[in-house]
């Protein structure tokens, strides 16, 4: 017997482009079902933002979050 899935699916998909040669950045948008409708307003939609420059990186994003609401995530990554 082959099990039936019992979970509901879930996806996502964004998008990113760099816009600068020496510095690095990037715009981002997506979409996450998981949390479409958990939150009131723009639920399931991220946004999000990113500058590179010679191995350092920073990047923020906002991201609906279920119970939490609207959270704010900043990465600081190093390349060496």
């Amino acid at each position: 017997m082959i099990p039936i899935l019992q979970e509901e699916i879930k996806g996502g998909s964004g998008a990113q482009d760099a816009i600068a040669t020496d510095w690095s950045a990037a715009g981002r948008v997506g979409y996450n079902t998981g949390t479409a409708g958990e939150v009131s307003g723009l639920t399931g939609v991220t946004f999000g933002a990113g500058l590179t420059r010679k191995g350092m990186n920073i990047d923020y994003s906002l991201v609906p979050q279920g119970d939490l609401g609207m959270t704010h995530w900043i990465s600081l990554g190093f390349d060496f």
